[in-house]
């Protein structure tokens, strides 16, 4: 046996505990959401801003986001932006012209892995990009406006010699619903993309290695090009015309391509970086980019293709051990760009001798692995599950187990995404109906798009089906604002909807619509007067609900309250119950004229609040309600139109007893209960739903209103 292997024989029971921090098959799922995310901004970015692309990189991009969330620790996603008007080459022209704007990559003879860039249109004279110059035409964007629409809340760029990126801050409450954990900041970088695989990192193609990277790989990341990131050498300020070269999209893919072994060894060196184990200086001049080059280097020269899982920490011990080596040298030399080293600069003498020490400290055979297996994430993981941490290793092992994980994990993704959907839909900037609708149809139409053609959906028939469903409502109820009811009664209202519904293949589909469907279809038939026929819509549902649980999957909670109730057979999560992705039901601006008072008055003060805070979140302005909350809502407002009091007084204690429920988007039940109460006679219950929803109301104030009509109503009946 290999010594190492002997020394650092890795704990079966610690193997358990990455499985739960990182399950192989759960990352591939979420490379296949990054995917899917990347294709949704991208089309919103396109709406926004012609001509842009979006690329999702840093630990969010690798599909390992939710490691900040699980270590607790600040997390960020890294954006970058490329504008398609523009072609870099460097030694492959255009046998055509195109419609943009040509460009030249020479590389740097001094500094390897910095390169200028020659615009090539310029006949007259020899001009280079300016990378200030290019920082001010994203300037002129409104960038940070458009990230307003995200939950940002502030935004300033870093000076350009610490880096490309403007970062973009977030409150930590305002964006915690996301499929990448937790959210502090966005960090965005624009960029120029290269197709062609620049000619400095030739000896990467053709380097002599055992077999990682393999053929295809090296074939498919040579296919990806490079980017240009408006980055100038460390220290040279005055100099704006240098741009680094980026291989980020190279090294995604060969992230993307780790086998388990080399999934869990990347894994423990990113937690020993984002924990700072080796101390505060040290983290602070030695960047976890450098780690991952000597991740990349101990792969290829230790066969990466062939590593097992019961090594891992030998392979973890040889990455901190060549990290060791650059930082001794003080070179590092770039994965792909072997004269580039990326410790240039950063690095004296005394620094070389204190860190090499540290790492000789951290390594030393004696300790190594007991510092690994209490690195706070390995033992707070197990801290965490205590008791269920023996099934969740149990889970890990079992196929069938996983089986039931995997499509627990599908329906959050479900509902993730049904969610963030409505992010991407803000005010529409046309102020005509027909023109908003119209923008917003055709955003919807390329989310359609995208959707369906995406890996994930296309391995699950399920999901696929979902995307269809949630689109076409969406679609429905667009269509539903445009029907003139001053104009067509009740029964040509309805002939409409048929033709509507009809178009969208709805027909006695209901039996297999998630609930946040049912409801959406429900809610078109209510907003036009049509009671008799959203009671048939919705109680079948709410009765089955009686039944069975409604399980959302917005927490940890929520995921465990799920696998114990199937445990105990007491759920479905297959993709035939109706008990599928609990989907918020958002209301649009668009929609005010046609709702009742109730949420109109919801509305129109999230959008004057808007109006009177330029710091306030586009997408707060939103009104946000739990499915079930809105179909008791929608129930009992029918009975009260139809005059069926004592079944309204039925239904109002069903929608108190949901409305109190915890629910992701209280605040809004709430105050939808509070009115009900009041209609209902019930003045001293509304009066302390409303002191419920005004403790959980943070920015919003329309409880303030609904209270005020509610005590100048009843003492004006007094």
């Amino acid at each position: 046996m290999d010594p190492l292997e002997e020394d650092f024989d890795f704990n079966p029971e610690y193997h358990d505990v990455l499985a739960v921090i990182l399950n192989p098959a759960i990352w591939k799922m979420m490379i296949s959401v990054v995917s899917l995310f990347e294709n949704f901004c991208t089309s919103w970015f396109n709406k926004k801003l012609d001509g842009i692309n979006m690329f999702l990189a840093g630990s969010a991009g690798e599909g390992i986001g939710g490691l900040s969330g699980i270590m607790q620790i600040k997390s960020d996603i890294d954006f970058m932006l490329t504008l398609n008007t523009y072609l870099v080459v460097e030694r492959n022209y255009p046998c055509k012209s195109q419609n943009v704007e040509l460009l030249k990559l020479e590389n740097s003879h001094s500094h390897p892995g910095y390169a200028s860039i020659r615009i090539l249109g310029n006949t007259f004279e020899e001009s280079y990009m300016s990378t200030n110059e290019w920082r001010s035409c994203f300037e002129t964007l409104n960038i940070d406006e458009i990230f307003h629409s995200f939950g940002a809340t502030d935004t300033h760029a870093t000076p350009l010699n610490h880096g490309p990126a403007v970062t973009i801050d977030f409150c930590p409450s305002d964006f915690n619903d996301n499929i990448f954990g937790p959210l502090e900041s966005i960090d965005v970088v624009f960029s120029l993309h290269c197709n062609e695989w620049p000619s400095v990192a030739d000896e990467w193609i053709e380097r002599n290695r055992l077999k990682w990277p393999s053929g295809d790989m090296i074939a498919h990341v040579v296919d990806m090009g490079c980017d240009l990131v408006p980055a100038g050498l460390p220290g040279n300020v005055g100099d704006d015309k240098q741009w680094r070269i980026s291989f980020v999209r190279a090294e995604r893919h060969l992230i993307h391509s780790l086998n388990p072994a080399q999934l869990k060894t990347y894994v423990l060196l990113k937690m020993v970086f984002k924990n700072k184990e080796l101390g505060e200086d040290f983290h602070n001049t030695v960047s976890s980019y450098v780690a991952k080059c000597s991740f990349f280097w101990v792969s290829e020269e230790y066969d990466g293709s062939k590593w097992i899982e019961s090594h891992c920490m030998k392979y973890l011990w040889l990455c901190l051990r060549k990290i060791k080596h650059f930082v001794e040298e003080g070179h590092c030399p770039n994965y792909f760009m072997r004269n580039c080293n990326v410790l240039f600069g950063k690095l004296n003498i005394m620094e070389r001798k204190y860190f090499s020490h540290l790492i000789d400290n951290y390594t030393s055979t004696e300790c190594f692995q007991n510092r690994i297996t209490n690195l706070p994430v390995m033992t707070g993981v197990k801290t965490t599950y205590s008791g269920l941490f023996f099934l969740y290793s149990k889970f890990c092992k079992s196929p069938y187990l996983m089986d039931i994980v995997r499509r627990i994990i599908e329906r959050s993704i479900e509902e993730t995404f049904g969610n963030l959907i409505f992010f991407f839909v803000p005010i529409p900037s046309n102020e005509r109906l027909r023109d908003s609708m119209e923008e917003i149809r055709n955003l919807l139409c390329d989310f359609r798009w995208n959707a369906l053609n995406s890996d994930i959906c296309m391995q699950s028939r399920s999901l696929q089906d979902h995307f269809i469903r949630y689109f076409t409502c969406v679609q429905l109820r667009h269509a539903n604002i445009a029907i003139d009811r001053d104009e067509v009664d009740r029964n040509g209202r309805f002939e409409i909807l048929k033709n509507l519904l009809s178009q969208a293949k709805f027909t006695n589909k209901i039996p297999n619509m998630c609930v946040s469907d049912i409801v959406q279809l429900a809610h078109v038939f209510f907003t036009n007067e049509l009671y008799e026929n959203t009671l048939k819509i919705i109680t079948e549902m709410l009765w089955e609900f009686e039944k069975f649980p409604c399980f959302r999957l917005n927490s940890m909670n929520s995921i465990h309250y799920l696998l114990s109730s199937f445990i105990l057979n007491q759920t479905d999560v297959s993709f035939t119950s109706v008990r599928r992705p609990v989907c918020n039901i958002f209301f649009f601006h668009l929609e005010e004229s046609i709702l009742t008072f109730d949420l109109r008055l919801e509305l129109f003060l999230a959008r004057a609040e808007l109006a009177e805070n330029e710091e306030r979140l586009q997408f707060q302005s939103y009104v946000k309600v739990h499915p079930l909350v809105y179909a008791y809502y929608m129930k009992y407002k029918c009975c009260r139109y139809l005059g069926r009091n004592i079944d309204s007084c039925k239904v109002r204690k069903e929608l108190e007893k949901e409305a109190l429920k915890d629910t992701s988007q209280d605040y809004h039940g709430l105050n939808l209960l509070g009115c009900c109460l009041f209609e209902c006679g019930h003045f001293e219950e509304a009066v302390k739903v409303f002191a419920l929803s005004s403790r959980k109301r943070e920015q919003h104030k329309s409880v303030f209103f609904h209270t005020a009509i509610l005590l100048r109503k009843y003492f004006k009946d007094r």
